[in-house]
């Protein structure tokens, strides 16, 4: 800062004191001067620069390992690994569980918005995937096992293999930036660690590109990332990221850290490097001369202009020279200076305001720009450590307020950390617990029970309400649920445990116990009175139930009796047909046989006893067909309705054969019956039951829907929804009235007390559909518009019930 304040001491006293020679002599000074401090401070901060993007690129490094790791840790996803090796099937139960674990990890590393897929290969070649597509093509397997080979002979933790083709060839990122991981997995076999599957961690370059692009070290300058082979990673062109560097560029010699002057292009350019810590990856900025220059160019029309003007325009150019280029220059390494002793610990750096941008859109402008942009990537990693500090202060905080007690401990027992609440609980000091075990304390009543809660916690992962005791400090025994969960803090394994005191609950129950012995001997008491009373009440509601059971058989035997008279009715006449043929054919040959007898035969005489026993043969054996139909129709039914045997059975076909046996007694009360529907629906249920709720919803037409009615129709119609059948019952007769639609189904209700009816055959049939053939009847009805009656029933009975009786 002295040296630059000499320099405008000094063209002031140069162009007082002297004219047009002092003057070019001081302007090519500062010519000189001015080149070197740009390119120093260019030099300087734009290291700063490219060390401030290589630490975010090390920063998302970092959060891919730390994710490949937490990965690689999960004991459920190696053992699904291992499982998938060895199973003949893939379970699709371990496959989405595991792409649900690698997910539900991922979302814990929200801030690495670059990674688009991960890919997990098992040993055998098991892919599990979790990426920005649906698809998931194949993945060539030599490709796979050179991966894997690879990563097994690597000594690194996390092996990059830099930029990449994308393996998943749909996803919209072609090139990525790959690290990989081996999951190795206890073999019990082996008695060793064997690598089970290989963890793929694919990080856009397109995310990079987008962060690196907003670089600005000047105009015409370059940055460009190259990872160890050579290939680049970032470059202004984004179609050649993944391509090798130019030759004229990896043979320069460009140092790992610093910055030099060479030829590229047959252009002078300044370079500047750094390289990654964890990886030979270098970050390299080109900055042409001619950049770095371009004020001195303005500086020598100023010196020009400044011979030719007058003294007061060289005072007023001295001004604007100190005004836009000393102050801002100062500012810089003001600032500078004041923030280089906290560079790796910025949060302590003291605070530094933003420059104010000159008006003028000259190189100082953008080096004041470069300056506040810097600021701003400070501000930015500040915030990010508080968050980071923050989030930890939080998990502290919840562990040690927690209103339960709460400790930390490893696999073989030792005590990470315990809150306050389990000091009270147990009487220690902090000092007392850590680095010791339970046991090593007494704090285990019985060292058996911690052995199966290891033996549990091996098993299964979790200890779940296990009831254990413990031993206070003061000898004091606690019963207590202990609960835990397996956690991994800073890449150990540790377990969190919450022994919740229920010692005064078990009390509370113990006492519970006593009083409901207490109670038991009241109770006893009462209920030696009340079995007197339910006895008798028992044997009156048999009494009820004998009855109800007699009334339910005569309601079935007087619809089969019905049924009989209508059958045997219907038979007469085709019997009557076929007794007459009989006769006339039994008349027709003792007439041709008398004529044998007397030699008179004629050959007219045979003809017509031949035509009249074809005629009689015939009416004989269609008569004799359409008997046998109806005998055999009945046959099905009264077997049917008193045998309750369940089959599988035709729908259509079987009610066709119960209106053909209920046609006779709807005839007589001149009504029709119609079938409409479905003709191909098996069922596999009780048809005799069907036929009595059918049966039912008839003679209920017949004996109250037509009632006064000249002539009355019904319509039957079959539908089959998948597994279900839908049996609508319509009849056009008077209807039932509104207010007793919710009383149809209710037994003993009927409308023709004292005239024979019931009132049981709405109630066995609502009783046999949702009961017996577990389905649903529901009613509809208005006056003069018939009834309608909706029956739901399964294909197949889901659950056999007893029939009634």
């Amino acid at each position: 800062m002295i040296f630059k304040r000499n320099i405008l001491h000094k063209l002031i006293a140069y162009l007082v004191i002297i004219s047009v020679l002092p003057l070019l002599l001081l302007a090519v000074s500062v010519y000189d001067v001015v080149e070197r401090t740009l390119s120093d401070l260019t030099t300087h901060y734009s290291l700063q620069l490219l060390e401030t993007h290589r630490d975010y690129l090390e920063l998302q490094m970092e959060q891919v390992q730390n994710l490949a790791t937490r990965l690689a840790s999960i004991e459920d996803i190696g053992d699904v690994a291992a499982r998938a090796d060895t199973d003949e099937k893939r379970n699709a139960y371990d496959e989405l569980a595991t792409q649900a674990k690698i997910r539900e990890t991922l979302n814990i590393y929200g801030s690495s918005k670059g990674i688009v897929s991960i890919d997990l290969f098992t040993a055998q070649g098991h892919r599990f995937y979790v990426g920005d597509t649906m698809t998931l093509p194949q993945v060539n397997e030599a490709t796979r096992m050179a991966l894997f080979q690879k990563g097994l002979a690597s000594s690194h933790r996390i092996l990059w293999l830099g930029v990449e083709n994308n393996l998943n060839t749909a996803s919209a990122s072609h090139k990525v930036l790959t690290a990989l991981k081996i999951i190795w997995h206890f073999s019990p076999e082996k008695k060793s660690a064997v690598p089970v599957a290989m963890l793929l961690i694919n990080y856009s370059t397109d995310y990079l590109f987008e962060y690196f692009s907003r670089v600005d070290l000047g105009q015409d300058a370059t940055l460009v990332v190259l990872d160890t082979e050579g290939r680049m990673i970032f470059t202004p062109d984004r179609t050649q990221i993944g391509q090798l560097a130019p030759p004229a560029l990896r043979k320069l010699p460009i140092p790992d850290k610093g910055a030099s002057l060479s030829h590229l292009d047959l252009q002078r350019n300044l370079f500047m490097s750094t390289s990654l810590h964890a990886e030979p990856w270098q970050v390299i900025g080109m900055v042409p001369k001619s950049t770095l220059l371009a004020p001195m160019r303005r500086l020598t029309l100023i010196a020009v202009l400044l011979i030719l003007l007058s003294a007061v325009v060289i005072v007023v150019a001295t001004r604007q020279f100190r005004r836009n280029i000393i102050a801002p220059v100062q500012a810089i390494s003001e600032g500078f200076r004041r923030l280089q002793p906290h560079i790796d610990r910025p949060n302590t750096a003291p605070a530094v305001e933003h420059l104010p941008v000159p008006a003028s859109e000259d190189e100082i402008s953008e080096l004041v720009n470069w300056f506040n942009a810097f600021l701003d990537s400070q501000t930015m990693r500040v915030q990010y450590e508080k968050d980071m500090e923050a989030s930890r202060y939080k998990f502290a905080s919840v562990f040690e307020h927690a209103p339960m007690p709460l400790t930390l401990v490893r696999k073989s027992g030792e005590f990470v950390d315990v809150n306050e609440f389990w000091l009270r609980q147990f009487g220690y000091q902090r000092e007392d617990i850590i680095g010791n075990t339970a046991l090593g304390i007494g704090l285990w009543v019985d060292p058996s029970e911690r052995a199966i809660m290891v033996a549990q916690a091996n098993q299964t992962g979790i200890i779940n309400r296990m009831e254990t005791h413990f031993r206070t400090k003061d000898g004091k025994v606690l019963i207590c649920a202990l609960s835990g969960r397996p956690l991994n803090i800073n890449d150990q394994d540790l377990y969190i445990l919450t022994p919740v005191d229920i010692t005064r609950q078990r009390q509370a129950e113990r006492e519970i116990l006593e009083i409901n012995a207490q109670l038991e001997s009241r109770v006893l008491s009462r209920t030696t009175r009340l079995e007197q009373a339910n006895k008798e009440l028992n044997a009156a509601l048999d009494t009820l139930s004998m009855a109800q059971g007699e009334l339910v058989r005569a309601e079935k035997m007087a619809a089969l009796g019905s049924l009989v008279a209508g059958i045997a009715h219907e038979i007469n006449t085709p019997v009557g047909v076929i007794v007459t043929g009989a006769s006339v054919l039994s008349e027709a040959s003792d007439e041709v046989a008398k004529n044998v007898e007397q030699g008179v035969i004629r050959k007219s005489d045979i003809l017509h006893y031949l035509h009249t026993a074809t005629e009689s043969s015939r009416l004989i054996l269609s008569n004799a067909e359409r008997a046998a139909n109806l005998i055999q129709s009945f046959k099905q039914v009264a077997v049917d309705q008193t045998s309750e045997q369940r089959r599988e059975f035709e729908i259509h076909q079987f009610v066709e054969g119960l209106i053909t046996s209920l046609t006779p007694t709807l005839r007589k009360a001149r009504a029709s019956i119609e079938l409409r529907g479905t003709d191909d629906a098996e069922m596999d249920s009780y048809p005799g039951l069907l036929a009595q709720v059918l049966t039912n919803l008839a003679m209920n037409a017949v004996t109250h829907g037509f009632a006064g009615r000249a002539e009355g129709h019904i319509v039957i119609d079959i539908q089959v929804e998948g597994e279900l059948v839908i049996i609508q019952f319509d009849d056009d007769g008077i209807g039932i009235p509104e207010a007793n639609l919710e009383k149809i189904f209710d037994p003993f209700f009927t409308t023709k007390r004292g005239q024979g009816g019931t009132g049981l055959g709405l109630n066995i049939v609502f009783n046999i559909v949702t009961e017996q053939l577990g389905g649903t009847i529901t009613v509809r009805s208005a006056a003069n518009q018939g009834a309608h009656f909706r029956m739901v029933i399964p294909r197949v009975t889901k659950q056999l019930r007893e029939a009634p009786q």
